[in-house]
């Protein structure tokens, strides 16, 4: 990608349909977003194998090597997802990276919180009624808890499309 072009939707998918690709961008994710080249190639063949790293042959260490530098840097510089110094074998991640790895970790309003609040505000206060400490008229108050649900569930929905939407137009896909 050079200069003025964008990052399609095309391109997105594209760049992550490897799994190489997708390790490489996690990696960067868990090491701060900066990593030497074979420690990297040796921690992707430790997923691949699914054995620790210490335990990574050498052999499989320069295969997982050689297919980053050759194949998926390259193609991750092109779209500008990370940036690599050749003289260091050192890998960067980008402000791109970060965007396109914010699309794919957890949301920052956990919902599952507010939903529960509502839900426990709702069984409490009923049981304070069943229990005869406080006098409430059930139908009302059942409408307002199921009212209180839909629009949260509404919030919900329409949150979730906003920001899958800003962060993809980010990269033009919308």
């Amino acid at each position: 990608m050079t200069g003025g072009d964008e990052l399609t939707r095309v391109d997105l998918f594209e760049v992550l349909s490897s799994d190489r690709r997708r390790a490489l961008l996690c990696f960067l994710r868990l090491r701060g977003g900066e990593a030497d080249l074979r420690k990297l190639a040796t921690q992707i063949a430790a997923w691949e194998q699914d054995i620790d790293p210490e335990a990574v042959s050498e052999e499989d260490t320069k295969r997982v090597y050689i297919s980053l530098y050759q194949s998926h840097l390259p193609k991750l510089e092109e779209y500008e997802l990370v940036s690599y110094d050749s003289d260091t074998k050192q890998v960067s991640a980008t402000e791109q990276t970060k965007e396109v790895i914010a699309l794919f970790t957890e949301p920052t309003v956990q919902w599952e919180r507010y939903y529960l609040l509502v839900a426990g505000v709702g069984f409490g206060v009923f049981g304070l009624h069943v229990a005869g400490i406080i006098t409430v008229p059930i139908v009302a108050f059942t409408l307002v808890v199921l009212g209180a649900l839909i629009g949260l569930s509404i919030a919900h929905y329409y949150r979730h499309r906003l920001v899958i939407r800003n962060a993809l137009s980010e990269f033009s896909c919308i």
